[in-house]
């Protein structure tokens, strides 16, 4: 859909094992939902496990980068972490 719909809006991801699909509402001031626009996507190849063990993956953080860790975005400087408000955090 092109544009914006004028109206409170939301959109629904559910994965599944054939795909993706993608379902955008508008709400009215009931709460109601109204389907707007829908899309899947395929997967056309079977899925394949990891070629390495995930949970034993370590990242090596750069300088400036930005990271979120429990729903807060924190960012790496000078060797030391610090929230979005510049307050170092041990």
């Amino acid at each position: 859909m092109f544009g914006q719909p004028s109206a409170p809006s939301f959109t629904k991801f559910t994965v599944k094992a054939d795909g993706i699909y993608i379902n955008s509402y508008t709400a009215n001031t009931n709460g109601t939902a109204n389907l707007i626009n829908s899309m899947k996507i395929t997967r056309t190849m079977p899925h394949t496990a990891p070629f390495v063990d995930i949970e034993n993956v370590e990242a090596q953080m750069q300088e400036g980068e930005k990271f979120i860790r429990n729903g807060q975005i924190f960012i790496l400087k000078n060797g030391h972490v610090y929230n979005i408000l510049g307050m170092e955090v041990q």
